[in-house]
């Protein structure tokens, strides 16, 4: 990390008003004198500073109003008072949040005006009474990094920006009591992104400070915890190092946890999706050098929903139906296939004594899985079932004489509709019979639900 160096010099003077305190004398009343030939008037930080042009102001000690107020330069030799207590105050200029170059040195002193004693004022010295922030690099930091880098300061919610090359010094506001300051440098170091910050929580007004940042080893990561859910993902970690880095998995987690996409300054963590319903942890570790940090990868198990279901508005599926009331001007003959798990087999046995010898001439065999295509021995049947309009596998297309024809998806589908809406009202033409259509759904975890589909022809 850069390191740090704090140089502590001055304390700031304030007089704070008394809240019972009497509000400003009435000026009708009594008045007495106050003498100011004479007054002499300092800063203690510079002796030899011109201060002809500082603001001198009389101001009610209860109410704070400004009575009179001059430039040092035009102050009268003495002026007349209402009785009371009041502060003379002296400062070069406005006090400002945060500003180049624009120390602002305060004094004050309480004084009494009376109405038979002159009040005299003898002398006031002004001190330092905001912030003094100075920025600087060691050598060996000015020469790694680029002309790019900026030390942000911070400080009563105001910044400044120092350049790479800045010489001047920025001043700052601090209200009361202590302020928080933060410095945050931004830049190439060795040509890789840099950031490094500073906080400091006890800067008085008053006080000068350096900050000084200096070149160490260093290995920083932008983050050293992921946590992601079930599903597959990727997150992009950020690299700030003075030397060659290496990103590697820890063989525990190797099987899920994969890099790509290094640079000088970044990598990318790959997560796979998650099929178990445990939670599972891994680690990423970054070495450089006798330096190492870890990012510490953590999971979520797949959530497991309940078996695959089966619903229809027009098929009984748990009575007998009649062939005769399907096809084109009746009722479609459709089950909805629920598996909230995903599909990961769909099985289909037709069970007729009828079909059996027919089932062959079209293409098809008594069993066949429309998570792959294929009949019970291996057997390709994926243009036979697209023909008859069923979903097959992945989904996509396929030539059906001569004619591209595209068919919808089965594997991991949590909603598949089984149509057979063209293919029931064939069964009356082949006579009277007893036909059932066996499905058998197995989800992603591996639960298992089946229905059996009963239709008779006449």
């Amino acid at each position: 990390m850069i390191g740090k160096k704090i140089i502590l010099p001055f304390a700031a003077l304030f007089i704070m008003n008394s809240c019972d305190e009497p509000v400003y004398p009435d000026p009708t009343g009594e008045k007495g004198v106050l003498v100011m030939e004479g007054m002499e008037l300092s800063v203690n930080e510079e002796p030899d500073a011109y201060v002809g042009s500082y603001v001198i102001n009389i101001k009610s000690r209860g109410s704070g109003d400004v009575v009179e107020s001059w430039m040092f330069d035009d102050i009268p030799a003495e002026v007349k008072l209402p009785v009371g207590k009041y502060i003379i105050e002296a400062y070069n200029e406005e006090l400002q949040p945060a500003a180049w170059n624009a120390p602002y040195y305060y004094a004050s002193s309480e004084i009494e005006v009376q109405k038979d004693a002159d009040a005299t004022i003898r002398s006031l010295n002004c001190v330092l009474s905001n912030v003094k922030i100075d920025v600087a690099y060691s050598d060996e930091l000015k020469a790694a990094m680029g002309n790019d880098a900026v030390v942000d300061v911070s400080m009563s919610g105001v910044t400044l920006q120092y350049g790479y090359n800045e010489d001047r010094s920025g001043y700052f506001m601090c209200p009361e009591g202590a302020c928080t300051l933060v410095a945050t440098f931004t830049g190439t170091v060795n040509g890789m992104a840099w950031h490094d910050y500073q906080v400091l929580s006890d800067v008085k007004a008053g006080q000068a400070r350096v900050l000084t940042f200096e070149l160490t080893d260093n290995l920083t990561l932008s983050q050293e915890n992921i946590h992601a859910k079930a599903g597959a993902t990727s997150q992009m970690i950020t690299v700030s190092a003075t030397g060659a880095w290496e990103v590697s998995v820890s063989d525990d987690a190797s099987t899920w946890i994969s890099i790509d996409n290094k640079t000088e300054s970044s990598f990318v963590v790959n997560i796979t999706e998650n099929e178990s319903t445990q939670a599972r942890t891994g680690t990423v570790v970054v070495k450089m050098g006798s330096l190492s940090r870890q990012i510490s990868v953590s999971q979520e198990g797949r959530e497991i929903f309940g078996a695959p279901r089966f619903e229809s508005s027009t098929v009984d599926i748990t009575g007998e139906n009649d062939a005769a009331d399907f096809g084109t001007g009746k009722q479609d003959a459709v089950v909805n296939i629920i598996a909230e798990n995903g599909i990961a087999s769909l099985k289909v046995t037709i069970d007729s004594e009828i079909l059996s010898g027919l089932l062959p001439e079209v293409g098809l065999e008594e069993s066949f899985d429309l998570a792959t295509g294929q009949g019970v021995n291996g057997t390709d049947l994926t243009a036979a079932l697209v023909s008859l309009g069923f979903p097959v596998a992945e989904g996509g297309t396929i030539d059906i004489n001569g004619s591209p024809v595209e068919y919808k998806p089965v594997v991991n589908e949590t909603n598949v509709q089984f149509d057979v809406t063209t293919f029931i009202p064939l069964l009356s033409l082949f006579g009277q019979g007893s036909h059932n259509f066996i499905v058998e759904v197995t989800d992603n975890a591996d639960l298992t639900s089946s229905v059996t589909l009963h239709f008779v022809s006449h």
